[in-house]
């Protein structure tokens, strides 16, 4: 029973962390679209 417990926490894992991406995407076109920019163009991001 303790391997289909972690096995369902894998699985939650990974569906939770699909859906972060997802949403990051969407964010990173969000605002790719707001300052004009393709995702091809080269970008410097200040993460100070």
């Amino acid at each position: 029973m303790k391997n289909k417990k972690t096995i369902i926490a894998i699985r939650d894992f990974i569906i939770s962390a699909e859906k972060s991406i997802k949403n990051a995407k969407k964010l990173l076109k969000d605002v790719l679209e707001e300052n004009n920019l393709d995702i091809s163009t080269e970008v410097e991001l200040d993460t100070s």
